[in-house]
């Protein structure tokens, strides 16, 4: 197949391939199925692949979808990590609120012994 490249007003090259034919009745040859397969790298000058035609076959996206299973994977341990430290957080909580409505009974009773004592106190 003929290649071709082509420069797009932005400054990029691109490169084609495409099938020709020849019409005998217009003596002319024409060009169908114009792919295109790669772009010239302003850098380096070499044709960088583009599309289905240029990639490895399945390579890169499995490797690209086994990295995302093993991030999962990570993620999904931490989440399970972090909502057992949770749990652990709400119970200590609930405890040191349990702790507190105590403390606050027995402030009251002392609170309430002392103002006991301090009337009796005047009164003697």
């Amino acid at each position: 197949m003929p290649v071709f490249k082509q420069k797009r007003p932005n400054g990029d090259v691109y490169v084609y391939s495409y099938d020709s034919f020849y019409d005998p009745a217009t003596k002319r040859t024409g060009k169908i199925n114009k792919k295109l397969i790669g772009k010239i790298s302003p850098e380096t000058g070499e044709m960088i692949p583009t599309g289905k035609v240029g990639r490895p076959k399945g390579s890169t996206n499995k490797k690209i979808e086994n990295d995302l299973k093993d991030r999962y994977d990570e993620l999904k341990a931490e989440l399970t990590r972090l909502k057992a430290k949770n749990r652990d957080l709400e119970n200590e909580i609930n405890e040191l609120k349990e702790k507190n409505r105590r403390y606050a009974a027995i402030s009251e009773k002392i609170i309430g012994f002392a103002e006991n004592l301090s009337v009796m106190m005047k009164e003697s």
